[in-house]
């Protein structure tokens, strides 16, 4: 599933902030126009990552996209409970096969690490750096990631659902 795109931007769906029962299938494309326009490459830097690790650069895109997707699981069950997983599984159903069977295990780590609401995202951060393969990061980097972790997941809360 792509989201619409005019001029090489994303276009995000309008979601009916009054509408009882949000369509799982429109909380699902807006998500994709929003995937769609988010960028990994700064935990590439921050993890060190570098623009020749093309294995590790897709490691850690696959990585992303799973967070993302945990972070947008964590958001929707806090607006929309019952819809949320419905929204997601329309989301992992639109995929590709091969595209799924690679975020679900990844996704499923990344779960475990999730915090409680409004907890700490640092083990979080730690999951999707052991995830893209880096080596011990240290508490600076790990705070710096979970700060850019609850970024996108306040994005997510405030904008997405």
């Amino acid at each position: 599933m792509t989201g619409a795109t005019e001029g090489g931007k994303a276009l995000l769906a309008v979601v009916d902030p009054l509408a009882r029962e949000p369509d799982p299938q429109l909380l699902a494309q807006e998500f994709q126009a929003w995937l769609d326009a988010e960028d990994p490459s700064s935990f590439c830097e921050l993890f060190s990552i570098g623009h020749l690790a093309l294995s590790r650069r897709a490691q850690m895109k696959q990585a992303h996209a799973a967070l993302c997707l945990e972070l947008w699981r964590a958001a929707l069950a806090q607006t929309h409970t019952r819809d949320g997983d419905a929204a997601a599984e329309a989301w992992l159903a639109a995929l590709k096969p091969s595209r799924r069977e690679k975020l679900l295990p990844l996704a499923e780590k990344l779960r475990a690490a999730m915090p409680q609401a409004g907890g700490d995202f640092t083990p979080l951060a730690a999951a999707l750096g052991a995830l893209s393969g880096a080596e011990g990061p240290d508490a600076a980097i790990l705070r710096t990631a979970a700060l850019q972790i609850r970024r996108i997941y306040e994005h997510l809360f405030q904008y997405v659902v």
